[in-house]
């Protein structure tokens, strides 16, 4: 299978192309950052890791590999920290609000711009998200999601327009990047599904990312006076579904549902990384009660467990985690403790029961 898809699209008159191991890369990194930019201190990569591996499959030297290559992070010691941009305390506080989510990307916290422009303007980072939090709900630069974050309206369609062709120029400088969606924007039944769903399935159609802007306008042609810019960003943000990679560049299911595999490629052909136990997640440990779970497991089975399945329905691991090895043998010894169990082969365990009296002889192992 060929994972380096080389898709071509122009961001105003910008032609950019992008791999599909590209924009994992990226909504990875985005995965990190969200993480790391309302940390106060740097933080463990091993903690960054557990995160991210909530939104996405990486392994430690993806993620450093990931990491080293976003002009966003560095590096304290041997923990990471997002580097924000130099601001200018003469400089209004919302210009500098512009400036930091213009280098995050993605949109930020009302908190976490709060912490990060605080010394510029000799505020607390609490007197200065109480500042923040008043420019961003009363200027046009910015809109809010539902979860308080902030992004820049240059990100979305500007509607304030009613003609089409105004739109259109308010908008677009180049007009290459609708004029190519527009035979399979004819596809999508807009009038059947909300906005949100008929872009996703424009998205996949597409199979490339396409820009909020572009997103909004079919919509906006269908929507009309229904159509609100913001709600639908917030709603492609928090469905799950869509991929965010930068400057409200969306990428669609199709694409992010093939993150993992390109990145398990990246993980075995990557070049090496030097990796240090910070980097790695805090090992899990096995206790009496996580045993007592897996021994009910094996009770209440009908056929013989298998190991791995027991590891993986108890601490959510499997053998490509960080620590499984550990884990499998912990649960391995106390299964092996436990008489009422009894191993049936290879990895399988299962309820015990007596032993025939015709069998005279058991194998060292039972």
């Amino acid at each position: 299978m060929e994972l380096e898809v080389i898709v071509c699209m122009s961001i105003g008159s910008e032609i950019v192309s992008l791999s599909v191991l590209d924009m994992a890369k990226q909504f990875v990194a985005n995965a990190a950052f969200g993480f790391l930019v309302p940390k106060p201190v740097p933080v463990r990569m091993g903690e960054v890791l557990e995160h991210v591996n909530k939104t996405v499959s990486v392994t430690p030297k993806v993620l450093k590999l990931v990491l080293q290559s976003d002009a966003r992070f560095t590096t304290d010691g041997r923990r990471w920290r997002v580097m924000p941009p130099e601001l200018d305390g003469r400089r209004p506080v919302e210009a500098s609000i512009v400036r930091v989510l213009q280098w995050a990307q993605i949109p930020v916290s009302v908190s976490a711009l709060g912490g990060i422009i605080a010394s510029t303007y000799g505020k607390t980072p609490e007197a200065m998200t109480e500042v923040v939090k008043r420019l961003v709900s009363r200027r046009e630069e910015f809109f809010l999601l539902s979860d308080e974050s902030v992004g820049l309206s240059e990100w979305l369609l500007d509607i304030t327009s009613d003609r089409e062709d105004d739109v259109q120029f308010d908008n677009f400088e180049d007009k290459s990047e609708l004029e190519a969606l527009e035979s399979l924007a004819r596809e999508v039944n807009w009038e059947a599904a909300s906005c949100t769903e008929a872009s996703l399935r424009l998205l996949d159609l597409a199979g490339r990312p396409v820009s909020s802007k572009v997103l909004g306008w079919f919509c906006w042609l269908a929507y009309r006076d229904k159509y609100i810019p913001s709600k639908h960003f917030n709603e492609l943000a928090t469905g799950g579904k869509a991929g965010l990679l930068s400057n409200g560049l969306w990428c669609g299911p199709s694409i992010v549902a093939r993150f993992n595999e390109v990145l398990a490629e990246l993980h075995e052909t990557g070049p090496d990384v030097e990796l240090y136990p910070e980097d790695l997640p805090k090992p899990i440990t096995v206790e009496p009660e996580d045993l007592a779970s897996i021994v009910e497991l094996v009770l209440s089975g009908e056929e013989a467990c298998r190991v791995p399945e027991l590891v993986e329905s108890q601490f959510n691991l499997t053998p490509k985690d960080p620590g499984y090895d550990q884990v499998r043998s912990a649960v391995e010894k106390g299964l092996r403790s436990d008489p009422r169990v009894m191993w049936v082969g290879w990895d399988r365990w299962q309820r015990a029961v007596p032993v025939p009296d015709e069998v005279t002889r058991l194998p060292e192992e039972l």
